[in-house]
């Protein structure tokens, strides 16, 4: 257990290689696009960041160069906006840069085969740790890697320019009545404005901006 909670070690390593598992297989199977979603409650409503309509959307317009896209997180709606698209049902998803620090949590995530290859690369050389916080804060936050593309280490390190991997964050937009254009966006969608007046942008509900 561990010294300062008591927390079971054995659940926090038999995570690590549940997804572990998922990312092999992924590999083994040639999938360029992969999501992995918690069978707790990965698919909870409040705890997603986009519609569930929205996930072949954010699959077919993921950039080129991404590692994980993150679909859940919806209280952290900052990093620079990449591209805005809607999905089939109409909704306006947004794709920013995941910048957030301090976060942890994996409930719902998009990988490419990229991801895999640097991943395990980066577990044969230096390991791995707890996964929530590992990959989310760690592998995609922290500056880790110099210029070259090696890896000098998370904390503080000299030379480091740059997460080891390229992540996103998907998030569902809304708009204020009566107009979805680009002076009514308001801000990328969350849990507290479920049942309030503002509505998703989209084919079906307005214009996309």
């Amino acid at each position: 257990r561990e010294p300062w909670n008591g927390d079971l070690v054995a659940s926090r390593v038999s995570a690590l290689f549940s997804h572990m598992a998922q990312w092999q297989l992924a590999r083994d199977n040639g999938n360029e696009h992969t999501y992995v979603v918690d069978a707790r409650d990965g698919l909870n409503p409040w705890l997603l960041s986009v519609p569930v309509s929205a996930l072949g959307s954010i699959a077919h317009n993921a950039p080129k160069d991404y590692d994980v896209v993150f679909v859940n997180q919806p209280l952290f709606t900052g990093g620079r906006m990449f591209s805005r698209f809607p999905d089939h049902a109409g909704n306006t998803v947004q794709l920013h840069e995941w910048e957030q620090r301090g976060v942890v949590g994996l409930g719902a995530y998009l990988f490419s085969d990229r991801f895999v290859e640097k991943v395990f690369k980066h577990v044969a050389a230096h390991g791995a740790d707890d996964l929530d916080w590992w990959l989310v804060d760690r592998m995609c936050t922290a500056d880790s890697v110099n210029d070259a593309g090696v890896f000098v280490g998370f904390d503080d390190a000299k030379d480091a320019t740059r997460p080891m991997l390229r992540c996103y964050h998907a998030l569902g937009v809304l708009c204020w009545q009566p107009r979805c254009d680009a002076a009514n966006l308001v801000r990328p969608v969350t849990p507290s404005d479920l049942g309030g007046p503002p509505r998703q942008c989209g084919r079906n509900g307005g214009r996309d901006g």
